[in-house]
């Protein structure tokens, strides 16, 4: 007995056949799920959330599950592929997965064998190998998509013409265009009507995947047809195969949001023949008073204006303020020079062809230089016509002007230095001073260009004694001066408030009868028109800055000041 007891003990210790090579019975299988599932594991690229033509809703890819199939038990792999063993409960079978190598990581293909049902109790199935052995190369391979993907640039771009064949319609004429958007993963492709064959459309590509299979070139991409919302992945999910040729690029396109019947670049439910046309050359450059700061940025820090280093053209970027992340929002190449003046003139006119989007067309520029880190422009509407882009209906005097300041801008001398003290505007006070002063301090101190040359102070300046602290405790707000400037009479400068970074614009002119305003609005700076909407406050006093200070550009004389009634006029606005 203690010898037949050491034999059991000795075959029991022994290495056990793996249950992949042996038939297993489905009460055995539904164990694995438990008891095995943590020695099969999905590629770490499989995991999220994927379409796949013919399922319902999204799938849902994790570590050892997938939500289309069910739990993966077994795995095993070679140099071909990947195998994967899963147990679907739902269905109560179980089935084997082969899945090629990714060819992206936006995509997945795989084949499946048939799911083996587990019906009866006592039925014995095929094992994990004889499951795989079902699947052959004529097997038909799934394709699925990942949702949210970011798109990726399109594996061509440029210009095109072109003629498609769609079913037996062949339509050549007349010809057809695509071209790229501002985005390098975007395309417009706009297709024209054959008489009584094909309606014209207009079709956006955005690009998600592109590969190489041996001879054959992917490519995968959501389209979006104009003016028609697509209702479900299946209407935009579309699978291309092309070949670039020595003149353009050939492309069929499948039918449905599968990989299926597209075998050949010229064969397929939908085939395009394009031909390359050559991009609009510039036709003038920017001035150098432009070009040389390469980088403008609006007062409110959201919009970025970026020259190239040829001067013939710029980008628009909508910057996000949060992270710091932007876009491409326009693109505008320099065609025509409508102004008269010098190009070393403040002033420049210009028709330019954009692309904003996926639109196409003329748009005239005024460019006007106020100092020399600041401009303002004014942008006209999008023309077709490259002769009218400059017409009164497309650009006129109610544009609205946009002052850009130069990148990394240095801080100069602030012009009419001195300090006054003025009454505290009624939304002013309501965010600012600080706490402790809102009921005390109905007067405000500015100081322009007296402490340093480049500089403003904003400071509460209290008027009844038994306000809690001196003024000097008031944690005064403070601006840094970049550029000024004189228009009808008026002054501007702008500055940066140094604790939160955000811009200024401050004006101020003396009006027929001797009195002087001044004007603070923050991201923009006025036109004179809407200058006469603001109320006035009285200056209560004024104080002439030190010999050193008082000696720089001023626009009216300090005796002046010292002989006339004075009125200052302060406008915030809240962020």
């Amino acid at each position: 007995m203690r010898l037949l007891m050491l034999l059991l003990s000795a075959l029991c210790a022994g290495a056990a056949p793996s249950n992949s090579d042996y038939p297993i019975s489905s009460s055995s299988a539904l164990q694995l799920v438990s008891r095995k599932s943590s020695r099969c594991e999905f590629p770490a690229g499989w995991q999220g959330q994927w379409f796949l033509m013919g399922f319902t809703g999204e799938i849902s890819i994790n570590r050892s599950s997938m939500s289309s199939k069910g739990d993966c038990v077994e795995q095993k792999s070679d140099k071909s592929a990947d195998k994967f063993l899963i147990i679907d409960r739902s269905m109560n079978c179980r089935q084997c997965i082969v899945a090629i190598a990714q060819p992206h990581a936006n995509i997945i293909q795989y084949k499946e064998g048939e799911c083996e049902p587990l019906d009866d109790e006592n039925f014995v199935g095929r094992s994990f190998k004889d499951l795989c052995d079902t699947i052959t190369g004529n097997s038909e391979l799934f394709t699925m998509f990942r949702l949210h993907a970011a798109p990726e640039a399109c594996p061509f771009g440029g210009r095109f013409s072109f003629t498609y064949e769609q079913g037996s319609v062949r339509c050549q004429n007349p010809v057809s265009h695509a071209e790229s958007c501002v985005r390098d993963s975007e395309m417009m492709l706009h297709y024209r009507s054959c008489p009584d064959q094909t309606e014209e459309r207009k079709v956006r590509l955005e690009c998600l995947a592109h590969w190489r299979d041996g001879e054959k070139q992917y490519l995968v991409g959501h389209i979006f047809h104009h003016n028609h919302l697509a209702s479900s992945y299946d209407e935009s999910f579309r699978c291309f195969l092309y070949k670039e040729t020595a003149n353009g690029v050939q492309l069929s396109q499948s039918a449905d949001a599968s990989c299926k019947a597209v075998n050949s670049p010229t064969e397929g439910p939908l085939t395009l023949a394009m031909t390359r046309v050559s991009d609009p050359q510039p036709e003038c450059i920017f001035p150098s008073w432009l070009t040389d700061r390469a980088t403008w940025q609006d007062m409110a820090g959201t919009q970025r204006y970026v020259f190239t280093p040829a001067k013939t053209s710029f980008q628009i970027l909508t910057v996000n303020q949060t992270s710091e992340k932007h876009q491409v929002r326009q693109e505008a190449t320099c065609m025509n020079r409508d102004s008269p003046d010098a190009p070393s003139s403040s002033w420049f006119r210009v028709v330019t062809l954009v692309a904003r989007g996926c639109e196409k067309g003329f748009r005239c520029y005024n460019w006007l230089r106020r100092a020399d880190q600041i401009v303002q422009v004014q942008e006209g509407e999008i023309s077709r016509s490259e002769e009218l882009a400059c017409s009164e209906e497309f650009l006129n005097n109610r544009t609205a002007w946009t002052t850009l300041i130069a990148q990394n801008t240095q801080s100069i001398a602030c012009p009419f230095p001195g300090q006054y003290l003025v009454s505290t505007p009624r939304d002013f006070a309501a965010q600012w001073p600080p706490r402790g002063y809102q009921r005390c301090s109905q007067m405000t101190k500015v100081t322009i260009g007296c402490q340093r040359h480049s500089a403003v102070q904003m400071q509460a300046h209290p008027v009844d004694d038994d306000c809690p602290t001196a003024p000097e405790d008031t944690n005064p707000m403070h601006f840094a001066c970049h550029g000024h400037w004189m228009e009808n009479q008026i002054g501007y400068f702008v500055a940066t408030e140094t604790r939160s970074t955000r811009k200024h614009c401050f004006t101020y002119q003396m009006d027929s009868s001797g009195f002087v305003s001044l004007s603070s609005i923050p991201n923009q700076c006025p036109t004179p028109t809407s200058l006469s909407t603001v109320d006035l406050f009285n200056v209560t006093e004024f104080t002439e800055c030190a010999a050193a200070y008082s000696s720089g550009w001023r626009i009216f004389p300090v005796s002046c000041i010292w002989l006339i009634s004075i009125t200052m006029l302060l406008r915030f606005h809240r962020a």
